[in-house]
């Protein structure tokens, strides 16, 4: 494993922003018209293609269970360019037997905010219009991707021993059509979890383990911590900086 103090100055040095990140103009895609993407493309064995969010849940809300689309026009806006969704609320109250209450979230880009455009395993809706969105590539090989405000940020990752485990960030802005799958090695990360634990290193690149109640011997406590830790979270630049340091553990 790389030497992790190293690591953790490069990471710390210029700390990322991702929900309100700008891209460059001269990675934008051509835009693809909303009309003209009709059926879900095919992922090749380099790509995964990208579609609207819009489209896209159209297609798989069926798979979706507990995000469920409210009806409904809106005097002046076009159908197509807003998604109303009711999910759980994490802190509603029962009202009555086997109903919870319910919120509701309003994404006014449906027409053009990216998502990957592949069967989802599971879908989470977070505030400020952001979300998340599993999808399985492989036995193996899982796509973590957040729907933020400048596009959409992809995890690639492993799935280990029940865990979703980052190796590498691919960010995409919106009128992007695809995007190319980035080649690990998982064998390294099943290896890597399995060393002893940095706890001065864990520290230094996520300070609130230092008053976690629990014991650290291995990498693999840690990381168990920090996806569990992640479970209840539901703000993504908390999500992003977990992957990032989980990234880091492994590398």
């Amino acid at each position: 494993m790389e030497d992790l103090n190293q690591m953790i100055q490069e990471e710390t040095e210029a700390p990322a922003k991702f929900v309100d990140a700008d891209f460059p103009e001269e990675e934008e895609v051509q835009a693809t018209e909303p009309e003209a993407v009709q059926e879900a493309q095919v992922p090749t064995a380099n790509t995964v293609p990208i579609t609207t969010l819009g489209l896209w849940f159209e297609q798989y809300r069926e798979m979706i269970p507990n995000v469920h689309q409210v009806g409904g026009q809106i005097r002046g806006v076009a159908s197509g360019k807003y998604l109303i969704v009711s999910v759980d609320d994490p802190n509603g109250q029962e009202l009555e037997a086997g109903i919870v209450e319910r919120s509701l979230n309003l994404f006014d880009n449906a027409n053009i905010q990216p998502v990957i455009d592949m069967q989802p395993s599971d879908m989470r809706v977070y505030n400020n219009n952001t979300f998340r969105i599993i999808y399985t590539l492989s036995e193996d090989a899982v796509v973590k991707m957040y729907g933020v405000k400048t596009g959409l940020i992809a995890m690639f990752s492993y799935a280990i021993d029940g865990g979703i485990l980052p190796y590498e960030k691919v960010v995409a802005k919106k009128r992007a059509t695809e995007l190319e799958i980035p080649q690990g090695n998982i064998e390294v990360y099943r290896q890597n979890l399995n060393n002893p634990i940095d706890l001065e290193a864990l520290q230094l690149l996520y300070r609130q383990s230092a008053k976690a109640n629990t014991t650290f011997t291995t990498v693999r406590d840690a990381v168990n911590w920090l996806l569990a830790r992640q479970d209840n979270i539901t703000d993504i630049n908390h999500h992003l900086e977990i992957d990032r340091v989980i990234m880091t553990l492994l590398s």
